[in-house]
């Protein structure tokens, strides 16, 4: 396990076969192009998704999601999961700089906020070139430059590992250089912080 001052990664979490059964489940499902809460996605975004709501999924990830929350003395009061987005990034596909947070303006209404966000790449990193997962590591003194406070990790990249942080990290996918990236996104939810 892999653990910076804000995102833990836990190494092949998920089996081969359950990856791929994942990737069978999905392209069975229609595709649609990628959005982003504020609006058009143009400079900010590129890629195809499906939704899936599969219980067995959730069954697979939500245990090692409760233990790391309470190992890593997060202890965000979780409540429950969202949809599971399953997201395909092709050659020249990213997502630039984002929080999974919701907007102050749409959060106002909701009951509840994203808490923890987990992603799970589902395919050989050697399958693509690209498509890094980086942070933005802003605990780094404000002094040093910009690119000494990206981080990232080569075991994101393992097919079937977990990579956790709390949704409020700034983080991005660099484009895709060629092949293809397939990987679910899972964001657990909970009240709104006090």
């Amino acid at each position: 396990m892999i653990v910076s001052p804000y995102s833990v990664i836990s190494e092949k979490l998920l089996p081969d076969h359950v990856c791929q059964d994942i990737i069978d489940v999905a392209f069975q499902q229609k595709e649609q192009d990628a959005t982003v809460q504020a609006g058009p996605t143009d400079g900010i975004r590129d890629s195809r998704v499906v939704w899936l709501r599969d219980t067995w999924i959730y069954d697979w990830v939500a245990p090692a999601m409760s233990q790391l929350n309470s190992q890593l003395e997060w202890n965000f009061n979780l409540t429950e999961p969202e949809p599971i987005q399953f997201t395909i990034y092709k050659k020249g596909h990213f997502y630039g700089w984002h929080q999974d947070t919701f907007e102050p303006e749409l959060n106002k209404s909701m009951s509840h906020q994203r808490k923890i966000s987990a992603v799970i790449p589902l395919v050989d990193s050697d399958s693509y070139e690209g498509g890094d997962l980086q942070f933005y590591n802003s605990a780094i003194h404000p002094n040093k430059k910009q690119e000494d406070k990206i981080e990232f990790f080569e075991q994101s990249r393992i097919k079937g590992s977990m990579i956790v942080f709390p949704s409020y990290v700034y983080h991005q996918v660099t484009p895709i250089l060629s092949g293809q990236r397939l990987s679910i996104v899972i964001w657990y939810q909970g009240e709104k912080w006090q």
